[in-house]
């Protein structure tokens, strides 16, 4: 998105602009001190971890969100015609980036709770070119079902925009399914900017929470 676009709007809702570099930084130190939590978790997947990044926290702080999204925004290119986003999973954040771009949205709705499969609620037409934004990644298991549900409806995704990488087969699952995917944080790189642990291990043992 044009940098023109984003002072416009953020001029519109009488706000500063502040350099990018200096918001990520700080969007960085927030997630941090939002989302991280220390334990033993077991993933979907069976990966246990002694550290958990909960969506949930840092997609509910409004602020926060908002800095998001317009990070989110700053991503996507003037050819992109729709963002997407996982329910429940990322649809604030792509509300969030369509509030930033203009661009309008859809959100990808699970057919039932234990299936694999979702629908599309909301307006999208053949050959849209489609922007999917995720929140933190694993495996890249639940972008590739996103990604199925797009293209099945005959929409172009452009890419995958995620927010946290933990650097668990995310990116080499996508990049196998031939999906550009840009993720603006790397656990490793928060994990060494903040000064916290990441371990994770595919040895699942008993009174684990799931992640």
């Amino acid at each position: 998105m044009g940098q023109n676009v984003l002072q416009t709007l953020s001029e519109d809702n009488g706000g500063a602009i502040q350099d990018p570099r200096t918001r990520r930084r700080e969007v960085a130190q927030d997630l941090i001190a939002i989302a991280y939590r220390q334990g033993v978790f077991v993933a979907a997947n069976g990966v246990v971890s002694d550290y958990h990044l909960d969506p949930a926290l840092f997609m509910t702080k409004p602020t926060l969100l908002r800095r998001l999204g317009s990070l989110l925004a700053e991503q996507i290119d003037t050819d992109v015609d729709r963002i997407a986003g996982r329910e429940p999973g990322s649809a604030a954040l792509a509300i969030a980036t369509a509030l930033h771009t203009g661009l309008p949205y859809v959100s990808l709705r699970p057919t039932s709770p234990e299936s694999s499969s979702s629908t599309v609620c909301g307006e999208l037409h053949a050959n849209e070119r489609v922007i999917l934004i995720e929140d933190v990644l694993s495996s890249g298991s639940h972008a590739l079902r996103g990604a199925r549900t797009l293209t099945e409806s005959n929409a172009t995704l452009v890419a995958v925009l995620g927010v946290i990488d933990r650097g668990e087969g995310a990116t080499e699952a996508l990049t196998a399914a031939g999906i550009t995917y840009m993720p603006m944080f790397a656990m490793d790189e928060l994990a060494k900017r903040h000064a916290v642990s990441r371990h994770s291990t595919s040895l699942a043992q008993g009174g684990q929470r799931d992640i």
